[in-house]
């Protein structure tokens, strides 16, 4: 039986239409073909259009429609290759945070028919859906006046969720409860098709109910390979074996660099992949002054940071869309809704997605330095080579003429130089492990701790959705009160910041997104700028950072009690003047202690 076609035509326009322009009528309304499909017209020119919509039995009025073709960005497909040494430049050719490898995991898209009844027959909403959240569990959707509390989150590199509803229908109390490996979706509209939307499907870790007819749910991302543990060996550097581990799982892979400087044998032995994960990520190493991040982003990409290289990006161009309010999201053009990409509390920018509405500053250098010292020794002993390995690491600072450095007192040195932590990591085996495996641990440890010195928790009350983890951003913080000691601008935490975590909260009303923001150093004002002396070049406390290569000269401290040798004998004297006779039985392989037999003389 025919019911005719729907065809799409160009009234207006400077190019053509190609693909699919008909659609058999027959096929609409059709489950496994929800609306009237057209997702193969494609435009061969930029720029505005005018389409008329009609259908082949005149059975209703013609419909023009405007739309506005833009140019897509040009894709360059990643080489496989690594290059040449060269290439391999510590910085790398990647300015920023860019995506190398698309996901291979799929998410089923939610279907809804256009009336807005889904598979089962429920009714909701489809105009709009995503701006609040939108959860799908089961074919069922969680209308937004029932979710009283949602937040999107990460626990390590993991993204988690966890929502309280209401459950109004009951459907709690039926076949369609959890049970187990469940999943449920969740949808965040963007607002705009040049900024990814959120569409995560969670396993259920957890399912309780609350009260009467109330219900709390928590999941953590649905990668079955995430949670299984393995046995696998990557012969490779730290980026190319993340690199071959998110490939494995489905995950997309974003980075800012090319390659690490830390070939070796990386064992997976019998971890699940999260913590190997993070075990190589404690261990990379590229040189001296940059330190590594890793996590699962909201889009299914593992994104491997250099977070060293984007504190020092240059963002003073950096825009973003506005993606707050209904008016900035009906512009046609996306140009139409850039702006600089600053965070401020200022409240003429209230309408706008840059917004703060609330925030906290937290200082945590002098804590920070009193836990772990401004710079730390590490010493550990190597039972192959029968050597300490000695490695004294301070962590990196920015342009101190513009900032006050947080390592002891202004114009006070002594103590920073005092203020130095001693660490025994015990004993190592070095056979299989590159070269800065050790150095590596601290120095990341060290740089990651420094750069929480100073902390800002900000709530945005309208989510910008140009921000990412590890992404830094230019914040701009102003004082209620204009005094001659409080002016405008609060220069001290106005500055550059690195986004340490993002969340996203549901109150049962508005979406928000709350950001950890972190930087090592509090910003001077104007006059100190203009005024202070020449910054002092900050010393070098590193000595021989390296793991002994077997042949090569090492400045390595030797064991202390390697000038003993087993069989020497030494007369020792106790302190109430009894003389005894000492013979070396065993040194032991802590490098300090040795075993013998005491024989009064």
């Amino acid at each position: 039986m025919s019911y005719g076609k729907i065809i799409i035509t160009k009234k207006s326009g400077p190019g053509d239409l190609t693909g699919i322009t008909e659609v058999d009528l027959s096929n609409i309304g059709n489950v496994s073909v929800p609306g009237a499909p057209f997702e193969e017209l494609q435009f061969n020119k930029e720029g505005d259009y005018v389409l008329v919509i009609s259908d082949s039995s005149n059975s209703f009025t013609p419909i023009e429609l405007k739309v506005t073709v833009i140019k897509e960005d040009d894709f360059v497909e990643q080489k496989e290759s690594k290059g040449t040494e060269e290439e391999k430049a510590v910085n790398g050719s990647r300015p920023i945070i860019a995506q190398i490898d698309k996901p291979t995991i799929v998410v089923p898209p939610i279907k809804m028919d256009q009336d807005g009844t889904n598979a089962t027959g429920q009714k909701t909403y489809t105009e709009g859906m995503g701006f609040t959240p939108l959860i799908w569990y089961k074919s069922f959707s969680i209308d937004d006046r029932y979710i009283k509390y949602l937040k999107l989150y990460h626990d390590g590199i993991i993204p988690k969720i966890e929502f309280t509803f209401i459950d109004n229908k009951e459907l709690m109390k039926s076949e369609i409860a959890p049970t187990n490996d469940d999943t449920i979706d969740l949808f965040l509209n963007s607002s705009s098709k040049n900024l990814k939307s959120i569409h995560i499907s969670f396993k259920v870790e957890n399912f309780e109910q609350d009260e009467k007819q109330k219900y709390t749910i928590t999941g953590c991302i649905n990668i079955p390979e995430l949670y299984v543990k393995n046995n696998k060996t990557y012969n490779d550097t730290s980026f190319s074996t993340l690199r071959k581990i998110s490939n494995e799982m489905g995950l997309g892979f974003n980075s800012n660099i090319d390659d690490t400087n830390d070939n070796m044998s990386w064992r997976n032995s019998n971890k699940k992949p999260y913590d190997f994960i993070n075990e190589i990520i404690r261990h990379s190493y590229i040189n001296d002054e940059s330190y590594m991040g890793g996590y699962i982003d909201y889009y299914y990409c593992f994104n491997y940071v250099d977070i060293e290289k984007e504190y020092n990006r240059d963002i003073s161009s950096d825009l973003g869309l506005n993606t707050a309010g209904i008016d900035e999201q009906a512009k046609a053009d996306d140009t139409q809704r850039l702006t600089s990409l600053v965070l401020t509390n200022d409240k003429s920018q209230m309408s706008t997605s840059n917004y703060i509405d609330k925030y906290e500053k937290i200082n945590d250098s002098t804590a920070e330095s009193l836990k772990n010292g401004y710079s730390t020794v590490t010493k550990a002993y190597d039972k192959i080579k029968k050597e300490f390995l000695v490695f004294n690491v301070g962590s990196t600072t920015i342009d101190q003429s513009k900032s006050v450095i947080l390592k002891g007192n202004i114009g006070d040195g002594k103590y920073k130089d005092e203020n130095i932590e001693q660490e025994f990591t015990g004993k190592i085996d070095t056979d299989n492990v590159h070269k800065d495996y050790n150095y590596a641990e601290t120095q990341n440890k060290i740089n990651l701790g420094k750069l929480s010195n100073i902390q800002i928790s900000a709530i945005l009350p309208q989510a910008n959705w140009n921000l990412y983890k590890y992404q830094k951003v230019k914040v701009a913080i102003t004082s209620e009160l204009k005094t001659v000691a409080n002016p405008t601008a609060d220069f001290r935490y106005s500055g550059d910041y690195i986004i340490k975590d993002i969340e996203y909260y549901w109150n049962g009303k508005t979406l928000s997104q709350e950001l950890f923001l972190i930087r090592k150093e509090l910003s001077k004002t104007p006059d100190e700028i203009k005024n202070d002396p020449p910054p002092q070049v900050e010393k070098d406390v590193k000595e021989d950072n390296l793991n002994p290569i077997p042949g090569a000269t090492s400045s390595i401290i030797p064991a202390p009690n390697a000038i003993y040798n087993i069989g020497e004998v030494y007369i020792v004297q106790d302190k109430e003047g009894n003389r005894y006779e000492l013979t070396i039985t065993e040194i032991l392989p802590n490098g300090i202690e040795v075993n013998g037999t005491l024989k009064r003389k």
